[in-house]
């Protein structure tokens, strides 16, 4: 197996979103997220997948996350037609270590007979300061083909980050 990029986002001053598109074939992508930061404190990385370039905002967004927390016991999530999902369910902020750091797989993204559906591992430190992870996963309920992600925090601009979506050849 290897790996083909296809997009990337390298932030390194603020940002409103980053949207990484070109997926243009059935195979199987990877999404990996480096060290996403926030410059407000308290808000959630958000997605959307983007059809011909532009996000999807229709309500047709399910997903189910179960996040692991080291302050307190895990919780469990979901949710149903959504216009956007939260990549990971915890607030990040301004304080040293409060990252994202993520690798998604996503699935049938080209394909207008299928939904597009993402399957997620995420890890970051929330503005509690507690360590946390999340694994889970998003599917938009419409059969229609997507051609990328775009990611932005749901309260100021991205300060710094790496996104970079890959094709995945087998």
């Amino acid at each position: 197996m290897g790996l083909v990029q296809v997009s990337s986002g390298i932030i390194t001053s603020s940002t409103a979103s980053v949207t990484l598109t070109g997926i243009d074939n059935t195979d199987p992508h990877m999404l990996v997220i480096t060290n996403f930061t926030p410059v407000t404190d308290a808000t959630y990385l958000r997605c959307r997948l983007t059809a011909s370039g532009s996000e999807v905002s229709t309500s047709n967004y399910d997903y189910a996350e179960l996040l692991f927390r080291s302050g307190t016991s895990f919780l469990d999530m979901g949710g149903a037609n959504g216009d956007l999902v939260n990549f990971n369910n915890h607030s990040n902020g301004t304080a040293d270590g409060e990252t994202v750091n993520a690798i998604a797989y996503l699935q049938n993204f080209n394909n207008a007979n299928h939904y597009s559906s993402i399957t997620l591992q995420e890890t970051g430190r929330d503005t509690s300061g507690d360590d946390n992870g999340t694994i889970g996963g998003i599917i938009y309920t419409v059969a229609e083909a997507h051609d990328g992600v775009k990611l932005w925090w749901s309260s100021g601009n991205i300060a710094e980050g790496k996104a970079v979506l890959y094709r995945m050849v087998i």
